[in-house]
C-alpha cells in the first residue's frame, strides 16, 4: 500500500496529540482530504472518522488501555494493558516481556471473543503490557486482555478509567480462579482503583481488602452486561464467622 507511510504518521501524530480512542478511514480517492484536514484532527480529542468505502481493507487505527495488576515473586504492581488495531495483514502479538502462559494467551484470548459472540477484530493486533520492563508470568492478563481489545475495537462501550481486570480466560468465556489475589487487590487499592474485577472463586479473598469494590466473574458476558448497565452486580463481602455457621446450618 503506497500511502502506508502516510497513514502512520497520522496515527502517530493522533497519539502524540493525546486522543486515546480514535479511527482513521481512507481509501486512495480520499487522501487528499484526509491531509488537508490534519489541522482539524489535531482539535477533536475523542472520536475521528473519514468516511471510507472499505475501512478494513484499507486501513483503520484503534488504541485503548485498560488497568491490570502484576505479580513477580512477592511483590505486585500495576500495569496497563494497551491494545492497538490497525490495518495491515492479520496477525495478534503480545508485547511487554511476557512468559510462555502470557503469550498462549492470543488463542485463549481469540477462542473467548469469538465463543461469546463478539467478533476478533481483523488486522494487525498489537497488545503491550506496559511497563515493559517487568516480567509477566500466568494467565491472569486474559481477561483484561479482551475488554482491551472490545473497547478499542468499539465492540464496547464503558468508562474503565477507575477500574482493573484480573483473571484467566476458558475457550467458552468462563472466567477461571488466579493465585495471589490478595497481594493484588491490596496494590490496587493503593494505586486509587474503585473497582476491580476477578474471578468468582477468588472473590471471598479479594472481598478482605476494605475500601475497594470487588467483583466475583463468572463469564465474560457477565462482566459486559454490568460495565454497559445491562444489569448489574453486587460487589463480594466477607463471610463472618456467625454467617458462615447459620449458612452451613
Amino acid at each position: 500500500n503506497p500511502y502506508l507511510p502516510l497513514i502512520n504518521f497520522i496515527s502517530l501524530y493522533l497519539k502524540f496529540t493525546k486522543i486515546t480512542s480514535f479511527q482513521i478511514y481512507y481509501t486512495p480517492f480520499n487522501m487528499i482530504f484526509v491531509t488537508k484536514k490534519l489541522k482539524f484532527l489535531h482539535y477533536t480529542h475523542k472520536y475521528v472518522k473519514i468516511n471510507s468505502t472499505n475501512p478494513f481493507l484499507w486501513g483503520e487505527f484503534m488504541f485503548s488501555m485498560v488497568k491490570s495488576v502484576g505479580i513477580f515473586g512477592l511483590n505486585s504492581y500495576m500495569l496497563d494493558i494497551e491494545a492497538d488495531v490497525s490495518g495491515g495483514l492479520p496477525s495478534f502479538d503480545v508485547v511487554g516481556l511476557p512468559d510462555t502462559a502470557v503469550k498462549e494467551s492470543r488463542d485463549r484470548v481469540r477462542a473467548a471473543i469469538k465463543n461469546c459472540g463478539y467478533k476478533f477484530p481483523t488486522g494487525r493486533i498489537t497488545v503491550n503490557l506496559a511497563p515493559a520492563d517487568k516480567k509477566k508470568e500466568g494467565a491472569v492478563y486474559d481477561l483484561p486482555i479482551i475488554i482491551s481489545i472490545l473497547i478499542a475495537s468499539k465492540q464496547l462501550e464503558a468508562n474503565v478509567h477507575d477500574c482493573a481486570f484480573l483473571g484467566e480466560v476458558s475457550l467458552d468465556g468462563q472466567v477461571r480462579s488466579i493465585n495471589g489475589v490478595l497481594a493484588m487487590v491490596i496494590t490496587a487499592k493503593q494505586n486509587g482503583i474503585k473497582d476491580i474485577f476477578i474471578p468468582y472463586e477468588n472473590a471471598a479473598e479479594g472481598a478482605a481488602v476494605e475500601g475497594i469494590n470487588v467483583y466475583g466473574i463468572k463469564t465474560i458476558k457477565q462482566l459486559i452486561d454490568h460495565l454497559t448497565g445491562f444489569t448489574k452486580l453486587e460487589a463480594s463481602k466477607v463471610i463472618e464467622p456467625q454467617e458462615r455457621t447459620l449458612a452451613a446450618s
